[in-house]
Formats: C-alpha cells, sequence, structure tokens
C-alpha cells in the first residue's frame, strides 16, 4: 500500500503535469513513477529486500518479466502498434522499462540523473513530452563514449534482452582482466546492433570490496581491466544490485569461487544468484539420481549446499526479511529448464534439501522460529515459515508439537499469519 500511495502521488507530476505525447509514450508515465516509488520503497523497507522481490520476479520461469520478453507474443516497451491499448500496460512496462531507467541513471549518475529530471519536468510542464524529449534531457549529461540516444533505441523498440557471459578472467602483476560477451540482439531484423549494458562490478577479498566501477559493453566481446590490486580477488561480481536487466552466465569462476560469492559477496543480489544458482545445480543432480531410479529413500544431499544453507542462516548483517528470501527453498530450477517438467522429482529434490539441512541445524531452526513467534511482525514472517519448512522435513520433531507451533498461527488476528 506505501508504495502505490507513493506512485500515485508521484503521478501529480509524471503523467500528470507532464505526459506523454501518444498511448506510445505510457511507459514514460509508468516507468519513471516506478523508479521513483522503488527509491522511496528502499527507504522504507530496505533496499536488500526490495530488490532481490524485482529481480526474483524478473527471473520467475514462465511468468517473470525476462520469460515474458521471450515469447512470441512479447511487445517491445514502445512498440509500433498495437490492438487495443491495453497492450501497452505489461510487465515490459513496468519492470523493463523502469530497469531502464535505472540503468540510464547508472550511466550518468544519481546527481546528474535527479538534475535532468529536473530540467525534464520543468521544460514540459503542463504540456505533453516524447521519450526523445525525455531522453534528450538525460542525454546532456550522458559520459564520453556512450549515445544514450542509440541505448534508448534499442531498450525501448526492441524485444528481449541480453545476456552476458564472464569468458574469462586473469590476474597478473596486480590487474584483473574481465573478458565478456554478449548475445541477444544478433536475431533483430530491424536493429542487430549490440545492447548498450551498464555493469556494475565489484572485485570482492575477504568479503570486502577492494575495486568496484561501472563497465558499459557496448560490442559483443570486451576485456575490461581492473588495475591498482595489490592481490588477486576471491572473485569478481557482475552485474551488482542487477545493473542490467537480463542475465549473467558465468563461465570463468571455479566452483569453490562460486561458493565464496554465495557466503561472501557484500552485494545481496549476486550473493542469492549463486545461491541460487548452486541450489539449482544441486537440485538437477537430485533429479538425475531420482530418475536412476533412487525413490525409496532421500538421497544425500552435498555437505557444501548444506553448509551454504548454514551460512546464512546464522548470517546476522541479513535483515529478517531478507534472509527469508535466501532459505524460502522452493521445488523449481531457473538455472536448469531442462528439469523444469519433472515436477515429482523437484519436488522429491525440495524436500531431501529441506531434509538435511533441518536435521544439520535443528537447534538453530527452532531458535529462529521461538524468536520469531515471540516478536512476530510484518518483517520477520516470512523467515518463520521458512525455519518452519525445514523443521518439519527434518524429522526430528514430532507431530504434536509441530501442530503446537502452527495452532498459534491459525489463531492469529492477521491473515497473513494464518495463510
Amino acid at each position: 500500500m506505501e508504495g502505490v500511495k507513493i506512485h500515485e502521488f508521484y503521478h501529480n507530476i509524471n503523467g500528470s503535469q507532464v505526459t506523454g505525447t501518444s498511448p506510445f509514450e505510457i511507459w514514460l508515465n509508468e516507468a519513471v513513477t516506478v523508479h521513483v516509488q522503488r527509491e522511496r520503497e528502499y527507504d522504507i523497507f530496505g533496499h536488500d529486500f526490495m530488490r532481490l522481490g524485482h529481480v526474483i520476479y524478473g527471473r520467475m520461469p514462465a511468468t517473470g518479466a525476462l520469460a515474458l520478453d521471450r515469447a512470441p507474443s512479447s511487445m517491445a516497451v514502445e512498440p509500433e502498434g498495437f490492438n487495443t491499448t491495453h497492450e501497452l500496460v505489461s510487465a515490459m512496462t513496468y519492470s523493463k522499462a523502469p530497469e531502464y531507467v535505472k540503468m540510464t541513471e547508472i550511466l550518468i549518475g544519481k546527481e546528474n540523473f535527479v538534475k535532468a529530471l529536473f530540467n525534464y519536468h520543468t521544460k514540459y510542464a503542463f504540456s505533453n513530452a516524447t521519450s526523445g524529449e525525455w531522453v534528450d534531457e538525460m542525454a546532456v549529461y550522458e559520459p564520453e563514449g556512450v549515445d544514450l540516444r542509440k541505448m534508448a533505441h534499442g531498450w525501448l523498440k526492441r524485444t528481449g534482452y541480453p545476456i552476458v557471459t564472464v569468458t574469462e578472467q586473469n590476474f597478473n602483476e596486480g590487474a584483473m582482466k574481465v573478458t565478456l560477451t554478449q548475445t541477444g540482439f544478433e536475431e533483430k531484423k530491424d536493429d542487430n546492433s549490440p545492447w548498450i549494458i551498464p555493469i556494475v562490478y565489484s572485485a570482492v577479498k575477504d568479503g570486502k570490496s577492494v575495486a568496484s566501477g561501472v563497465w558499459v559493453l557496448q560490442t559483443p566481446q570486451e576485456t575490461f581491466n581492473i588495475a591498482g590490486l595489490s592481490e588477486s580477488p576471491d572473485f569478481i561480481s557482475v552485474g551488482c544490485d542487477w545493473s542490467f536487466y537480463g542475465e549473467v552466465i558465468d563461465k570463468a569462476s571455479t566452483t569453490e569461487q562460486r561458493f565464496i560469492q554465495a557466503k561472501s559477496d557484500p552485494d545481496t543480489i549476486n550473493r542469492y544468484l549463486a545461491f541460487q544458482a548452486i541450489l539449482d545445480d544441486e537440485k538437477f543432480n537430485l533429479v538425475s539420481a531420482y530418475r536412476d531410479g533412487d525413490k525409496d529413500g532421500l538421497v544425500s544431499v552435498s555437505e557444501g549446499v548444506v553448509d551454504l544453507y548454514g551460512s546464512v542462516l546464522n548470517d546476522d548483517h541479513l535483515s529478517d526479511a531478507t534472509k527469508a528470501r535466501f532459505l524460502g527453498i522452493g521445488s523449481s530450477c531457473p538455472s536448469r529448464p531442462e528439469v523444469s517438467h519433472y515436477y515429482w522429482a523437484l519436488s522429491y529434490a525440495q524436500k531431501s534439501i529441506l531434509k538435511a539441512v533441518g536435521k544439520k541445524y535443528i537447534k538453530e531452526l527452532l531458535n529462529v522460529w521461538d524468536e520469531t513467534a515471540k516478536n512476530s511482525s510484518i518483517n520477520n514472517r516470512n523467515l518463520k515459515f521458512a525455519v518452519f519448512s525445514a523443521i518439519r522435513a527434518s524429522g526430528e520433531v514430532d507431530s504434536e508439537k509441530l501442530k503446537g507451533m502452527v495452532r498459534p498461527l491459525l489463531e492469529a488476528d492477521n491473515m497473513s499469519d494464518r495463510g
């Protein structure tokens, strides 16, 4: 509800005082407003928790923004035409377009973005404006070598999104060279030029960022350099805070580096994505075992995955709401679509992981349950549900005690607890 109030209030300026020239500019009214709404929600509810929500929705199989943007029926943010006006209001309007606005802000900087937005609203007050006129105000502050008008055309006029692959990482004499490639533009008929992509990066050592910045990938392949490093970092975090609408595939990091990132990346978004990628690999292995005939008992879950769960459970730096995003282990396997239709096997994999972590961390899980049950609030409610799933699957708590744990929820005053 807070988000709705912020959104509709800002429409007094963006969408009313200044509004799009034609129905095709509906994205301009909505995307900028969503961007401002999100900034305020970060302040109220916590940046990591809210941003993870955007990322989880965007990457959701079948129904998330990325999946819809790949569908045959997908339309560009600003399409060439439409059959009915409701086609102009979609996931592209409220997810892809706000991410484009965020990418623009990353490239020109927050202070310049605020100036450009002020100039736009002042210049076109009580009148109509086009997408191009909005971009023109942003382009006043564009960095050298980056064409924001060309960038806007690529992101607003085309469907799809880039997939950035980290193909190589080499540390030598105080510098790390990172090679990136991009795909997702080649098949475009009207414009098959590469995407212009802001990639926020961070070199991480012992859980701390020792170098960071923004790379701008504008070609199919480019090698970037991180200089001034006293030693090789543990890993390079690429696309921090989901800095661009798309996917990152890391083919240069080792399995050990992925586990380190999932435990210690100061960027919560990339830590979460590394965590989920490891879980997906584990689910894939468990599904394979199930398909090979191991159906009588739950197969062994790797100790590394169990320890990874524990590192998040015991991490006091994560808020309860953010921690719940990590520990809510589902039955889907987004990064391994080849097993997405093995529903029973995926459910089996989910139960196997929950049972394994439940057995090892039963004391910690019960402590978290007691604390969240005693001080139940909207901030820790999802964590309470996440740990209960592991407690129930562990087999370490008898049915009567489980019923006793659930009973206060069923008698709660709020519907969220009863649900």
